[in-house]
C-alpha cells in the first residue's frame, strides 16, 4: 500500500520470504520473545538469525535501546556484519501464551500497549539519529508463542501508519510473512 503524506511517498508491504535473505536492507528488524527467551529455536527467527552469524541472545544482553522493565521492549546496538541487510534487531516481549490468563490479566491489551510503545521507542531511536527507514516485521507472536495475530494485526497495522506519519525519515514498512501466515491472512480476508 502505498501512502503519501506530506508530499513524501511512504509504503506499507507484505512479502512473503524469508527475513535472513530479504532483497531490501532492513534498518530495523522486529522481533517477538517471550520474556528473556532468545534462544536459537529451530524453525524460529531467532534461529535464523544465528545461522547467519546473528546472536539475539548476545544482542539482547546490551541493547541500544532497553526499556524491557517497564514495557517489555528493547532495540540492538548496530549489527556488525558485513554484507548483511539487517542492521539492528528489536524486540517486542510476550509475557504468556494466552490471550486471556486465568487471573483476568488481559495480554491481548497487553500486547497491543507493548507495540505502541515499541514504535515510541522507534521515535525516540529516530531522534537520536538511528536509521528508521525500512522497519521490518514477521508476524509477531507467530512462532513459539502459538498466537495467530488475528487480535493484533488491525492495531498493528495502526500503529505502523502513526509511525509512518510521524517520522518523516520512515519510508518503508515491510511484513515478512512464512507462506503458512500469507495463506492464512489471504484466506481470513478474501472470505
Amino acid at each position: 500500500v502505498q501512502l503519501n503524506i506530506d508530499n513524501c511517498a511512504k509504503e506499507i508491504a507484505v512479502f512473503c520470504d524469508d527475513v535472513t535473505a530479504f532483497a531490501h536492507p532492513i534498518d530495523i528488524l522486529t522481533t517477538s520473545a517471550f520474556v528473556g527467551s532468545y534462544d536459537p529455536t529451530p524453525r524460529t527467527v531467532f534461529h535464523a538469525l544465528y545461522k547467519i552469524g546473528i546472536s539475539v541472545q548476545r544482542l539482547a544482553k546490551d541493547p541500544e535501546y532497553d526499556l524491557r522493565d517497564p514495557c517489555h521492549i528493547w532495540v540492538s546496538k548496530e549489527i556488525a556484519l558485513k554484507n548483511k541487510n539487517i542492521k539492528r534487531i528489536g524486540c517486542v516481549e510476550l509475557i504468556g501464551r494466552h490471550f486471556l490468563s486465568s487471573d483476568g490479566f488481559d495480554e491481548e491489551q497487553t500486547m497491543i500497549n507493548s507495540i505502541r510503545s515499541y514504535f515510541h521507542m522507534l521515535d525516540i531511536a529516530a531522534i537520536h539519529g538511528v536509521d528508521v527507514t525500512t522497519v521490518a516485521l514477521p508476524l509477531l507472536g507467530g512462532g513459539r508463542q502459538n498466537s495467530s495475530g488475528d487480535t493484533v494485526l488491525i492495531p498493528l497495522i495502526n500503529e505502523c501508519i502513526a509511525f509512518l506519519k510521524r517520522n518523516p525519515g520512515a519510508k518503508n514498512i515491510y511484513f515478512i510473512m512464512t507462506p503458512l501466515h500469507l495463506t492464512h491472512y489471504r484466506q481470513k480476508f478474501s472470505a
